[in-house]
Order: structure tokens, then C-alpha cells, then sequence
């Protein structure tokens, strides 16, 4: 299965953010990332999950899940043999040399944009950068985007890569909860017992819950929750699914506790979302 959410041409009134996407293939995908290149534009991916092979001018890169990797301005790049392997990613493309970017200054926009050119080609996917992009692609997807609000998360977003970015040895994440995480994602509709999943993390439930917290800021029954959200979010804005089939997909018992449990988090009903989506 392979599923897409991008929007890929400028915005006018938004061209500092000229492409923004989430793509989840659950098998290869072939003939696709060829070489390319982005002209005034630094190219941001975040790889939640999977394992990717990729290239950048004359340099090879395998990207893991929890990856940040950047490409700059005019750098041929692309997939080796053009296959996107099993994976889920989010990418934007971000341009600092126009004229007031986000808001911006000239020596603002040069000092990030200088940030990112010295930066490392990769670097740690965090959960908050993760979060400000997702962010992002809900805004664009409704009915009356909120430039301002967009722009607020880009720029965040920014300063969280180029933080990531600037070491040459970033931190890498607790591999244990990197692999939960990994499955958490993989079985978003499936009952979990915490106590089982980090058993099969080689942890204790105690040290599983605190290693966890550390790691993404939340339990993984919230985490767990938020994902399912994220989820609905893309799937009521962009399938014809019904409601009580998305909340089947994604693991709720009930259509009506998938709507309490969504409204909580969103403070609209999925039906309501849907309508503002489309």
C-alpha cells in the first residue's frame, strides 16, 4: 500500500514553503525518485519509520528511522535505482531567498539559511519536529489555511533541524524505544498491552514507561492516542472511508468512541473535520 499527502505546487501567497508531504509505503515502490533538484530551495526529510537508500551529488546515504537528512539549494539528488523502499517519511521544501520568507528580515533569512548550508547532511529526527510538520500539512489541508500559523510552525521547525543538524554526531535515540515506536506505527489499529511491548523491547514495564516519556515527551497510551489522531486526520481528509470503517482501521472499539475520543483531541467531531477538509 502506498499513500500520499502532498502539496507540491506554490502556494502564492505562501512561496517560501514551496512543497510540503507525508508519504507511508507499506512495500517498494519503483520508478520514482529519479535525480532532481531544487532550485532556491533546502529540502527537509524526516523518516519516521523504514530503512532508505538514498543519494545526494557524488555522496550515498542509508536513512534509518529517526533520521533528519537535508539537501540544499541545487543539489542533484535522488533514490538508488529509484525505489522507494518500505517506509514512512515527511519532507519540506523551504525557500529562504525570497523576499521577506516567513516573515523575515534579509540577515534573519541569511543567518538561517547560512545555518543550514554548514550544517551536517543528516541528523535526529525528534518528535517535536515531527509534530510542527504534521502541523503544517493539517493547516494546509483545511478549508482557510492560516498563513501565519504555518509560517509560525515552519520556522519552529527550522530551528529544531538546524539544532539537530549542527552536530556531526547527533544523539541517536534509545534504540529500544525507537523499535516500539516502530511498532506502535506498524500495528496503529491492533490492541497493545504496554507490558507485552516492552517485553519485546527487552525492557521492563517500569524503565519501558520512563525510557519512553524521556524519549517523546508523552506516555505511549498518549502517544499512542495522538498517532491514532494524526491518523484519522489524513484518512477523513483524504479517503472515502467512512467514519466508522476509519475508526475500525485505527483500532477503536466503537464509531461513537472514536468520535468522543477524537473531538477531545481536536475539539471537533470527525465529521465536522471532514467537512472543514474538504
Amino acid at each position: 500500500m502506498w499513500s500520499r499527502t502532498a502539496f507540491l505546487e506554490a502556494d502564492p501567497s505562501l512561496p517560501e514553503l514551496p512543497a510540503i508531504g507525508h508519504s507511508r509505503q507499506t512495500a517498494a515502490v519503483g520508478n520514482i525518485l529519479g535525480a532532481h533538484e531544487h532550485p532556491g530551495a533546502f529540502e527537509l526529510v524526516l523518516i519516521n519509520r523504514g530503512r532508505l537508500n538514498w543519494w545526494v551529488e557524488d555522496e550515498r546515504i542509508t536513512l534509518s528511522a529517526g533520521t533528519l537528512y537535508c539537501t540544499r539549494p541545487g543539489e542533484a539528488h535522488g533514490a538508488v535505482d529509484r525505489i522507494l523502499e518500505p517506509s514512512e517519511i515527511l519532507w519540506a521544501q523551504f525557500r529562504l531567498d525570497l523576499d521577506s520568507a516567513f516573515g523575515l528580515n534579509g540577515a534573519d533569512r541569511g543567518e538561517i539559511a547560512s545555518a543550514l548550508g554548514r550544517a551536517e547532511r543528516t541528523g535526529q529526527a525528534t518528535e517535536l519536529q515531527r509534530r510542527h510538520l504534521m502541523r503544517i500539512l493539517h493547516e494546509k489541508q483545511s478549508a482557510s489555511p492560516r498563513n501565519w500559523l504555518i509560517r509560525s510552525h515552519a520556522l519552529c521547525f527550522l530551528s529544531e533541524a538546524i539544532e539537530a543538524l549542527a552536530e556531526p554526531t547527533a544523539a541517536v535515540p534509545d534504540p529500544r524505544i525507537e523499535k516500539a515506536v516502530n511498532l506502535l506505527r506498524a500495528d496503529i489499529g491492533q490492541r497493545v498491552s504496554i507490558a507485552s511491548l516492552a517485553g519485546s523491547v527487552g525492557l521492563s514495564k517500569s524503565r519501558f514507561h520512563q525510557l519512553f516519556r524521556v524519549t517523546t515527551g508523552l506516555s505511549a497510551n498518549q502517544w499512542l492516542q495522538r498517532e491514532r489522531t494524526e491518523q484519522a486526520k489524513l484518512l477523513l481528509g483524504h479517503s472515502d472511508s467512512s467514519i466508522t470503517e476509519i475508526a475500525h482501521e485505527l483500532g477503536y472499539s466503537s464509531s461513537q468512541y472514536f468520535a468522543t475520543s477524537f473531538k477531545k483531541q481536536t475539539g471537533l467531531s470527525p465529521a465536522k473535520w471532514r467537512r472543514t477538509a474538504s
